[in-house]
């Protein structure tokens, strides 16, 4: 993990990204990345699209294994993970695979977020626009958080979650790793949450939650729980 002050993304060379995925999150992310001035999008890899085609202006380089060797071969310096909310699993998996064989996956924080000097992020976060994340906060590896959620004091968010827009986390809360916040929901303080857990959209969540549940409502309640073995819901 590293702190972060503030955005001096201008000040720095523009290094080469690839982008991991060819879907909506990736034809998002490529304006904030070149907009902002954080780095040249190369290309996009994607099992599911034919190597050579076009989408956004760029080319599909190739199925995720090729991505090692084309790092080798030096064609781009970093990825960025564009798997979406609905396959957190997979997107945990990719970020794991890059670490195997040591391939930076690029942070990418808008500059038009708040991050205090005292915050930690770890390698791969995505932070949108028009966020706060607060004194002391810690944020794991490969999470996104999505635009003008606020994160307040002391939270720490694990690995791999997922932070859906406008969500509201107060002070000196805890979520744990591969967890799923739905849009605008909040999290009121001293709260602790589990890992691979699923907060519905407008969910206000007023008391801690195990290990893989389901929770929606106001206030949250759990609808489901999920076998610890296969992550399949129960009743």
């Amino acid at each position: 993990m590293k702190s972060i002050s503030k955005n001096n993304s201008k000040t720095k060379s523009r290094p080469r990204i690839a982008i991991i995925g060819s879907q909506f999150f990736a034809k998002q992310m490529i304006p904030y990345i070149e907009e902002t001035g954080q780095g040249q999008v190369v290309g996009m890899f994607d099992d599911f699209e034919p190597a050579g085609l076009i989408k956004y202006h760029r080319s599909l380089l190739g199925p995720l294994k090729d991505v090692p060797l084309l790092y080798k071969n030096g064609q781009f310096d970093s990825v960025l993970n564009a798997v979406g909310y609905a396959h957190i699993e997979f997107r945990k998996n990719v970020f794991l695979q890059m670490k195997k064989h040591d391939i930076p996956v690029t942070t990418f924080i808008h500059p038009d977020s708040y991050i205090d000097s005292t915050v930690t992020v770890g390698e791969g976060c995505i932070v949108l626009m028009n966020c706060t994340i607060c004194a002391n906060v810690r944020l794991g590896d490969n999470i996104y958080v999505g635009p003008k959620s606020y994160i307040a004091h002391d939270v720490v968010i694990g690995s791999h979650c997922y932070v859906g827009p406008v969500v509201s986390i107060a002070g000196c809360s805890e979520i744990g790793e591969s967890t799923f916040l739905g849009i605008t929901s909040t999290v009121i303080d001293r709260i602790k949450i589990g890992k691979h857990v699923k907060i519905g959209a407008g969910a206000v969540v007023i008391q801690d939650l195990a290990d893989y549940v389901l929770a929606v409502g106001v206030p949250a309640s759990i609808k489901k729980n999920f076998n610890l073995t296969n992550k399949k819901a129960v009743p």
